[in-house]
């Protein structure tokens, strides 16, 4: 059933993931990111009273953890994308966003079986594949290999920011079980001030009419997820959950194959 779990969370991310690019698409990434930041804390506040729970204040200091980390950790990731080659740094962080509670889940105890293990050695590589944009040709359609990044800036900034992916994932799981998701609560709550005062730093002004329903859609998806992701930890090892979490993207692809027509890569 955790796995289960995991997979649907990680479906449900993916397809969050679609509709914020599609906000961003319509108005600046800062805007659009505010409004799914607070649809899904929202969300989580009401899933947090009627689910109930009874949080302690270190569940709260998990929770804070997880939204500081995840919060630099998209700040960083999106530097990167825009300083290096997508293709290189997004499997990069997706693939350290996985190692992480990998190594944490062993570490602590877990035991996967056989087969647990061989699926874990065969979703890392899936991960840098699903990930992985396709390198655009040239005028004269020529495609050409990806300079070498190895340990360039924009490399070891996606480096970081999978790490702070990964690290968001292992402190939701550090938080008692009986704290239901108010350690989510007090992420979301992290991440969408952070979010604020970057959008009110910028004066980028309100979000593009059109671009709201899609980034609500979003943050309210992304919510639904991170609670069917915290049920998972706390039923399954923690290192299978979050290499079946961190899946995502193959339903992004998907979607975007269905609903823009974006023609799949061989990878």
């Amino acid at each position: 059933m955790a796995a289960l779990l995991a997979a649907l969370s990680a479906i449900t991310f993916g397809i969050s993931d679609f509709f914020g690019g599609i906000a961003a698409r319509r108005t600046v990434v800062f805007a659009s990111t505010l409004v799914a930041q607070a649809s899904g804390l929202l969300v989580l506040v009401v899933l947090a009273f009627v689910i109930g729970g009874d949080a302690a204040w270190s569940d709260w200091v998990w929770g804070f953890a997880a939204g500081g980390a995840s919060g630099f950790a998209i700040l960083l990731f999106y530097w990167s994308l825009s300083a290096g080659q997508m293709s290189v740094v997004a499997p990069v962080a997706a693939l350290t966003s996985a190692i992480v509670p990998v190594t944490v889940g062993i570490g602590r105890g877990d035991r996967p079986s056989v087969a647990a293990i061989i699926g874990i050695t065969l979703a890392l590589p899936a991960i840098v594949l699903i990930s992985r944009e396709p390198t655009e040709p040239d005028a004269a359609g020529v495609i050409h290999p990806a300079p070498r990044q190895f340990l360039s800036a924009p490399v070891i900034a996606s480096l970081v920011a999978g790490a702070g992916f990964g690290f968001f994932f292992v402190a939701i799981g550090s938080a008692d079980h009986d704290s239901g998701v108010w350690p989510l609560v007090a992420a979301r709550l992290v991440g969408t001030t952070i979010v604020g005062i970057l959008w009110a730093l910028r004066r980028v002004g309100p979000p593009a009419s059109d671009a709201v329903p899609p980034a609500v859609a979003a943050g309210t998806l992304e919510a639904m997820a991170n609670g069917l992701q915290i049920i998972a930890i706390r039923s399954g090892l923690l290192s299978l959950i979050g290499v079946i979490s961190a899946l995502y993207p193959a339903s992004t692809v998907v979607m975007a194959q269905i609903f823009l027509k974006e023609r799949m890569a061989r990878h």
